[in-house]
């Protein structure tokens, strides 16, 4: 996966969001091992 550094505030911020969401979602499976 290539991961691109956005120098739009809004798409950085939406990059940001996606990626705080992955590690939810990781997060929320590792605790429920």
């Amino acid at each position: 996966m290539e991961i691109k550094f956005i120098l739009c505030t809004k798409e950085r911020h939406e990059v940001e969001f996606f990626f705080d969401k992955i590690w939810g979602i990781i997060r929320f499976k590792v605790d429920r091992l």
